[in-house]
């Protein structure tokens, strides 16, 4: 009899391993990152010759899990960069600005599995997205800034490389560099003139829900 129970007990064990294992493995997971970002050369010029510098930017996304290779993701990024007219810079303050913000969405590719957990990925977006310029004269001067109001929100698209280290079987650390480009509408439709696009490097993290 004792034989027989301690059977049924290791016939259990084994089923409830992997089980175990498998809720263990949620297919969510919540990333956030931050970093640095930078305009490509024709965003400034397409709005009066305005110098466009560099700046900052974060982002969080829920991702599901679709298969070990393939992720889908959305969510939502915030990238303020400094912007101030070519011509007379030094005349205004600091937080003059060029705001990109809006949602995306796409499929991230894990490319191959390295030692100590380091997996390669590449991923592509689509993104909606919105384009804010603002400046404030310094003290002093009396002619006025610039502004532009809030753009439309626009479709555009999003592509990016890095790569994901595993801490534990719930934590990772995340890197990645990503290309932002979209036409900003002031109109009913997009204008191909304005174009806002940059690049951005960041680091982050993620856990599994």
């Amino acid at each position: 009899m004792k034989k027989r129970f301690a059977g049924l007990v290791a016939v259990a064990a084994a089923v409830a391993g992997p089980a175990a294992a498998q809720r263990a493995e949620r297919p969510v997971s919540l990333e956030i990152r931050a970093g640095a970002a930078f305009p490509i050369q024709s965003f400034g010029q397409a709005y009066g010759d305005l110098d466009i510098g560099s700046g900052y930017g974060v982002s969080g996304n829920v991702t599901f899990h679709h298969s070990p290779a393939i992720w889908f993701f959305a969510g939502y990024s915030y990238n303020r960069l400094e912007a101030r007219p070519g011509t007379d810079p030094a005349s205004y303050k600091g937080e003059d600005a060029a705001v990109d913000q809006g949602f995306d969405a796409g499929v991230r590719l894990k490319l191959f599995s390295l030692p100590r957990r380091v997996e390669p990925y590449i991923r592509a977006a689509g993104v909606y997205h919105r384009l804010t310029l603002h400046g404030t004269r310094a003290e002093g001067e009396d002619a006025p800034g610039f502004s532009l109001p809030d753009s439309y929100f626009s479709l555009g698209f999003a592509a990016g490389a890095g790569a994901e280290i595993g801490l534990s079987p719930r934590l990772s650390l995340v890197a990645e560099a990503t290309l932002t480009s979209y036409q900003p509408r002031y109109g009913e439709r997009a204008n191909a003139a304005l174009q806002a696009e940059h690049v951005r490097g960041d680091a982050g993290i993620r856990v599994r829900l």
